[in-house]
């Protein structure tokens, strides 16, 4: 276990995360990645409201996870994490084009082209 390990955060708390910017980049990654099946079971216990279609990290606690997943090149988590937003966004029959979007976006940084326009 490296000194990175047990970040101040608690992945069950979405009020935590906004903290994450605060370390650096390789100790949000390994939490990120270590924290990611629970980040993703915390969201999905959210109601699934208007606040989630706007791309907005301060209103959207997805975006919240998925803007440094994505700004720190965890490319594959943040295609896991888009695509749970998007199967969240289906099951309330909300609007799905964002979450779409960015789940494209990640393959895309992937380079996988094809796959991201699907």
């Amino acid at each position: 276990m490296n000194q990175f390990s047990n970040l101040p955060l608690d992945p069950t708390k979405e009020q935590t995360w906004s903290s994450l910017s605060r370390f650096p980049s390789s100790s949000r990654q390994e939490w990120l990645v270590n924290n990611l099946k629970i980040l993703i079971h915390t969201l999905e216990g959210l109601t699934f409201d208007e606040n989630c279609l706007v791309h907005d990290a301060t209103h959207n606690p997805w975006h919240a996870i998925g803007f440094v997943l994505l700004n720190d090149t965890l490319y594959k988590e943040a295609e896991v994490l888009y695509e749970a937003m998007l199967r969240k966004a289906r099951a309330s029959h909300a609007n799905f084009g964002i979450p779409a979007y960015y789940l494209g976006i990640s393959k895309f940084l992937q380079g996988r082209h094809r796959d991201a326009y699907a």
